[in-house]
């Protein structure tokens, strides 16, 4: 089960290493808690706002 979920998070772990380096905060996530709920939750919504701020851009 746990590679289970290590598989459905690798694409979230994925893009927060693309942002990461250009924000300039870092959500706790980054620091290997993306395994509970909140940081979960956390590693989304920073994908999306950051996704939603590129999208804003290149408009």
């Amino acid at each position: 089960m746990a590679a289970a979920g290590d598989y459905l998070l690798q694409p979230i772990r994925d893009e927060l290493a693309v942002h990461i380096p250009e924000a300039e905060w870092r959500p706790a996530v980054v620091s290997g808690k993306l395994r509970d709920k909140a940081g979960l939750v956390g590693a989304v919504r920073f994908a999306m706002d950051n996704w939603s701020r590129e999208r804003e851009e290149r408009a």
